[in-house]
Order: structure tokens, then C-alpha cells, then sequence
């Protein structure tokens, strides 16, 4: 897994996190909390829902080291979460190094 000192890379790191935990409920179809998380834009466009460099002030971030019964964890217990402590330091990495999202980039597989 990455770590600090590791240059976190959307298409290895980021997006099968996001889409096994994330894209189910926050999609342009369902925006549960009113986040579509399936585009860099989309998350950019949600007040510090995805802060690039400032993990600390990105919910994206916060919402997963939330307390266990808290009602801002996400995934919250009823869909498995907390996630580990590995997926939410490569969150929390991802995020302070900027959160780099290669252009046009979704979450979302289309089929062909």
C-alpha cells in the first residue's frame, strides 16, 4: 500500500477504493448528502467535500476517521463501514499530495 513518502496514483490507488465504497450512493443518479463522487469536478463543486492538499479540511477525508457511532462516518456502519486505517491514511495521503485526478477521469465504468 502507499505511504507517505509514495506518490499516490488515481487509477491504482484511489479509484477501486472509491468505486468498492463511495460510487454506490454518491453518483450524479443517487448525490446521498448531496456528493456525486464519480468526477474530480463533482467533488470539487461540494463545499470541502475534496480540499486538494488539505486533507484535514476535506470531508472526504474527515467522514472516514469520523468516531464509529458517529453520523458523519462514511461508509457509515450499515454499509461496512469504518474502513481500515490503510484506506483512510491512502485518503488522507491522496489528498495532501494534492489529489490528482487524471482529466476526464471517472469512477464510473462504462460499459461497452
Amino acid at each position: 500500500m502507499a505511504s507517505a513518502q509514495t506518490k499516490i496514483n488515481y487509477a491504482d490507488h484511489v479509484l477501486p477504493w472509491v468505486e468498492t465504497h463511495c460510487s454506490k450512493c454518491h453518483n450524479p443518479d443517487k448525490k446521498k448528502g448531496d456528493l456525486d463522487m464519480t468526477t474530480r469536478e463533482s467533488m470539487l463543486k461540494r463545499d470541502r467535500a475534496l480540499v486538494p492538499g488539505d486533507a484535514a479540511h476535506s470531508t472526504v477525508y474527515t467522514s472516514t476517521v469520523a468516531g464509529v457511532d458517529s453520523d458523519e462516518l462514511m461508509p457509515p456502519k450499515s454499509k461496512g463501514g469504518p474502513l481500515p486505517q490503510h484506506l483512510t491514511d491512502l485518503i488522507r495521503d491522496w489528498i495532501d499530495q494534492g489529489a490528482a485526478w487524471p482529466e476526464g477521469a471517472s469512477t464510473m465504468r462504462m460499459s461497452a
